[in-house]
């Protein structure tokens, strides 16, 4: 079973995400969703762990240097990461999940609204965790996500 951190919208403060990474235990990775992207680079050198990071449209400094999309396998599912800006995700998921059929994806992990969000559907799973400092949920919490990959998916909300 793979144990995976997922982090969007750090906007320049990641201490809160590092403080909890040094707090877990059996972490495989992270992977940032963009927005700060270079955030990701920090948290690596102070956490040690490793770390993949997508391009978000505030990540002026990481533009060349980081992709705007990952498509991989972990384990037996297919991994679709993005920022979510160029897919119109602050309106609906239409665009993200024409993405994620093509790319046979059975996991779609996505930023940019701040705004923490688990969805299924057309047998996709699609997860936004939300912001670890600039929340824009109904109740302000600032949120990370943590995948367990195994047999099957399985998401955990972590309220910071």
């Amino acid at each position: 079973m793979k144990k995976i951190l997922v982090v969007s919208d750090t906007h320049g403060e990641y201490r809160n995400v590092v403080n909890l990474i040094q707090n877990l235990h059996g972490l495989d990775y992270m992977i940032h969703l963009g927005d700060h992207a270079e955030d990701a680079d920090y948290i690596s050198e102070i956490t040690g762990i490793k770390v993949l990071s997508v391009l978000g449209n505030n990540d002026y400094y990481s533009f060349g240097a980081v992709q705007e999309r990952l498509v991989f396998n972990e384990g037996r599912f297919r991994i679709l990461a993005v920022h979510g800006h160029r897919q119109a995700v602050g309106f609906n998921l239409t665009r993200l999940t024409e993405w994620a059929m093509q790319e046979e994806a059975d996991l779609v992990l996505y930023g940019h609204t701040h705004f923490y969000n688990e969805d299924r559907h057309n047998g996709i799973v699609f997860l936004n965790p939300g912001s670890p400092t600039i929340p824009r949920d109904y109740d302000r919490k600032k949120t990370v996500a943590i995948l367990n990959l195994g047999e099957y998916i399985e998401i955990e909300k972590v309220i910071l």
